[in-house]
């Protein structure tokens, strides 16, 4: 794919700035309390600019706010990390302003992104349009903890579209941005009693009315600036979750609404991820397909590191055979954000601005294609009730992938499915890993790859009777990797399925189960 037509978008959110990036030496308590300078801002960008993303978009809106501006026609946000800038903005200067001319001297594109809904600090977080209209907040909600009403808005009501619409209209009538980004991260625009989402089905023609109006809005602007200033949306990662929660993406797409489409997970990026039934849309339509990128790719990862350069390379090069345009790096602050580095590495300061590097192998697709690639088929949502019943996302779909073996069935077997888009003619070495809970050192499995069964003698056994460390990622107990050289056949160009079958068990009782399957991949 050549250089100039891959795309690297780089996300900072909502309070990624104002949280982490202007010290990260500083004491938490110290960084929210201290003013902001336009200097800082600017240092920012130029960190940013220096591993060479075409695209920076600064979300501007969220919960009912406005961030990183203010007008007296909305609410600032009122939370510490953002009341930090408002000496600048009593001195007449614009932190949006600051951060959009450094860009532009940088020769980046620069969007404002809005959250279109928002459950952070849910119910009592939140401007004052959501809590002085509760009567058009979202009410009938799916189980789980995530879903609190409070921020969520009713897109079924005109009011509240007219609200989101007029602070755009703002935004891009005072600043001259390249475009807007439509963030729709968070499941949830239209009532959904217990979870039933076919209100949401049912009412996307009035999201699609407003993307319409968004739309024509910024070919308005476009025109009397002469250029044109492009729209793209945040969406969950499959077509499915999309009009679950009433957005109809095809639409948008085949009526050449937007610009880009970037199908993600709320919080974690996907081996696995279908990017194909977008592909297909996209093909031969000014539409560009730009999957997130995020820095872990599981709920339980998270007591570990962030990924790791080789795994965004098998991310990027997944999403490149499915027939992306790019990539979007959203939540990129994790790699040295204060959490992180008060309870586990206190050292990992030095993560900032060392890791904004990984952008600048991102940003090439023949280095994505040449270096070593690291795959995570984890399970994503395991462990997780936020979104109602255990592994459920926000868009109301199971992802919590796993083959589970219990000893009381004779000789039980279970399938673990998988994408893996290599070319092995083009390849050194492949090897893959499968982690299995419960499997002892006496226990006897048969293992296959797409029906082919792998010789006894070629599948190596470790035991790891002390389990793993959280600070190595999520922490298991005693546990047998299995490991594997690949080769094609068996292994294919796409869907594959790991086949385990649990022969002889040399323990009395408890289940076997794995769901993390890894494979690395050396290109020649």
């Amino acid at each position: 794919m050549p250089h100039d037509k891959w795309r690297l978008i780089y996300v900072s959110d909502p309070s990624g700035n104002a949280n982490y990036d202007f010290d990260p030496g500083r004491a938490r308590p110290l960084i929210t309390s201290h003013p902001a300078k336009p200097e800082e801002l600017r240092r920012i960008i130029d960190n940013v600019a220096a591993n060479k993303p075409d695209t920076f978009i600064q979300e501007v809106y969220n919960a009912g706010w406005t961030l990183y501006f203010r007008s007296p026609r909305f609410e600032y946000d009122a939370r510490p990390q953002h009341r930090r800038f408002i000496p600048m903005m009593d001195d007449g200067i614009m932190p949006l302003q600051v951060m959009l001319d450094q860009a532009r001297k940088h020769r980046m594109n620069f969007l404002a992104g809005f959250r279109m809904n928002d459950s952070h600090g849910a119910p009592d977080q939140g401007g004052m349009f959501l809590h002085k209209n509760p009567q058009w907040k979202i009410a009938e909600m799916p189980q789980g903890l995530a879903f609190v009403p409070g921020n969520r808005m009713d897109f079924t009501f005109a009011e509240v579209r007219d609200y989101l619409f007029s602070v755009m209209a703002e935004v891009v009538d005072q600043f001259d941005v390249d475009g807007l980004e439509l963030v729709f991260r968070e499941g949830l625009y239209f009532p959904a009693p217990q979870g039933d989402r076919s209100l949401a089905r049912a009412r996307q023609p009035l999201m699609t009315e407003l993307i319409q109006r968004v739309r024509a809005m910024l070919d308005q602007a476009g025109s009397s600036r002469g250029r044109d200033l492009l729209l793209g949306v945040r969406v969950p990662e499959t077509l499915e979750e999309c009009h679950n929660c009433g957005l109809d993406v095809p639409t948008w797409i085949a009526e050449a609404l937007i610009d880009y489409v970037a199908p993600q997970d709320a919080m974690y990026s996907d081996c696995n991820a279908p990017h194909q039934e977008f592909s297909q849309l996209t093909k031969d339509t000014k539409c560009e397909l730009i999957p997130g990128l995020l820095p872990y790719c599981a709920n339980l990862d998270r007591t570990g590191p962030p990924l790791t350069l080789e795994n965004y390379r098998a991310l990027a090069h997944s999403f490149a055979r499915q027939g992306a345009d790019g990539v979007s790096m959203y939540n990129f602050q994790m790699h040295w954000d204060a959490f992180w580095k008060a309870t586990r590495d206190p050292g990992s300061e030095a993560m900032y601005p060392l890791a904004l590097s990984y952008l600048r192998e991102l940003r090439d697709p023949a280095k994505i294609a040449g270096g070593a690639r690291h795959y995570l088929f984890h399970p994503m949502w395991g462990g997780s009730t936020a979104f109602g019943s255990p592994g459920k996302t926000a868009g109301g779909i199971v992802r919590d992938d796993k083959i589970l073996l219990e000893r009381t069935e004779k000789q039980p077997y279970g399938q673990y499915h998988f994408r893996l888009y290599e070319n092995f003619d083009e390849i050194v070495f492949a090897k893959l890993f499968f982690r299995a809970t419960g499997l002892g050192p006496y226990d006897q499995i048969e293992v296959d790859i797409n029906g082919t069964t792998i010789p006894a003698d070629k599948v190596r056994h470790i035991w790891h009777s002390d389990g793993r460390h959280p600070n190595q990622g999520r922490p298991l107990p005693a546990h047998t990797t299995c490991i594997i050289d690949l080769s094609s056949p068996p292994i294919r160009d796409g869907d594959n399925a790991l086949g385990v079958h649990l022969l002889f068990s040399g323990l009395p009782e408890g289940a076997v189960v794995i769901d993390e399957v890894e494979v690395t991949v050396l290109p020649r």
